[in-house]
């Protein structure tokens, strides 16, 4: 029988506090987290299906200091819309880590976010 798996992943797993918040950062903390993941995925039947979700939490906050900082220049964006943007980088960062360590370990297989 086929398994789902459920992964959840803080949006403090992606910018530590000590941290800036870089794109580099971030993108790190992605590799490291993506490294375990492949391994699960290693071990998983074909017939199993793997859903990763993720907070934003602490970008949301970085984005919204940088659309403040910038109102003179450019209009800033609600929160439900910085949180979208959010979301769509940190999936982007996830998917791509997690392809680059499958490649690694001779899996292909479809990552989409």
């Amino acid at each position: 029988m086929a398994k789902v798996i459920l992964i959840a992943l803080g949006g403090n797993a992606i910018k530590q506090s000590n941290e800036k918040g870089t794109s580099e950062e971030q993108f790190k903390n992605c590799g490291k987290t993506t490294k375990h993941i492949s391994e699960i995925i290693r071990n998983l039947d074909q017939k199993d299906r793997l859903i990763i979700t993720h907070g934003n939490g602490p970008q949301v906050g970085n984005l919204m200091v940088q659309q403040k900082l910038s109102t003179n220049s450019v209009p800033a964006h609600p929160m439900d819309v910085v949180g979208a943007m959010t979301q769509g980088q940190i999936g982007y960062m996830l998917q791509q880590t997690l392809i680059n360590h499958l490649k690694k370990i001779g899996i292909e297989m479809p990552v989409c976010a």
